[in-house]
């Protein structure tokens, strides 16, 4: 009975270590996990350098859901790397660094052929948007030597392929 009692007293006291470190392992890689900047959506409490880093890491990683995903996904992603990208704007509207203007360019340009290859599946033709000045502007202000809108798309087709492995 001693005995018995000894050995549900030993059971229950392992069960409780293992229960522990499991739920201890848990709790921390959950926060590992919400702490990285890919995973995480919304703005980091980070300043300065780190906050930079966090948002370049998330316009990396919308980046690849807008060139690897399908439509819907595509433009979710657009959405969220344009609210990022606002984050990097300056009171008058303009950016801060040559590197946030030709991402703002490439978002306007992914997102004008996503627009564009939707009209043409629809039967009646639309005029396409006029996103090339826009582009342009920003492509020179980053001091691309080629900033024609028509340049960055073919850009962009050669960097999704070889992202995608297409």
């Amino acid at each position: 009975m001693v005995n018995a009692r000894r050995f549900q007293a030993i059971i229950a006291i392992l069960l409780g270590i293992v229960a522990g470190l499991g739920l201890g392992y848990a709790g921390a890689t959950g926060q590992v996990l919400l702490g990285m900047p890919l995973l995480r959506l919304n703005s980091s409490k980070a300043v300065g350098f780190d906050q930079e880093f966090d948002d370049f890491s998330r316009l990396a990683a919308m980046e690849y859901v807008a060139a690897c995903g399908d439509r819907k996904s595509a433009l979710r992603a657009l959405d969220r790397e344009t609210e990022i990208l606002h984050g990097f704007q300056q009171p008058d509207g303009s950016y801060l660094s040559p590197i946030t203007r030709v991402a703002a360019a490439r978002a306007i340009s992914r997102k004008a052929k996503i627009k564009e290859e939707e009209r043409s599946s629809q039967p009646q033709p639309h005029p396409p948007p006029n996103d090339s000045g826009a582009v342009e502007n920003l492509l020179k202000s980053a001091g691309w030597l080629n900033p024609s809108a028509s340049h960055m798309r073919e850009v962009i087709q050669q960097l999704d392929d070889e992202l995608c492995r297409k």
